[in-house]
């Protein structure tokens, strides 16, 4: 084109409308065309493929979160029914202290009334 418009030697192989570039540009456009469309084609087919193996992975994936979650509910329940029965049983023995400290509290009562008849029957004598 540049030649053209320069017009070295006085040499024009096309004049000012530019029929020969017009009609090798369309030329160029209409055999990229097809070209252009095959590839989008084809990637679009690599894209499908693409998101049915996403989906495929996706699915193995939410039944393997699956799996693990009914997993973990069972071990949360079996933990709460062992728990349970911890409690129960620090229950049980907070029980038996309570009734050794109360013991334990009567006798220093007793003992502590006889030390004192012990001194008064001291100091009366």
């Amino acid at each position: 084109m540049a030649l053209n418009v320069l017009k070295p030697f006085g040499i024009v192989f096309d004049k000012y409308p530019f029929i020969l570039l017009n009609l090798v540009l369309s030329t160029l456009a209409a055999t990229q065309a097809p070209l252009i469309m095959m590839s989008q084609n084809r990637a679009s087919d690599y894209d499908r493929l693409q998101a049915k193996n996403d989906y495929n992975v996706n699915k193995v994936s939410e039944e393997g979160i699956r799996l693990l979650h009914t997993k973990l509910d069972h071990l949360v329940q079996q933990d709460q029914s062992d728990l349970l029965e911890i409690q129960k049983l620090q229950t049980e023995m907070l029980a038996s202290l309570t009734k050794q400290l109360v013991s334990m509290q009567e006798e220093q009562a007793r003992l502590v009334g006889q030390i004192e008849k012990m001194r008064r029957s001291e100091e009366n004598a």
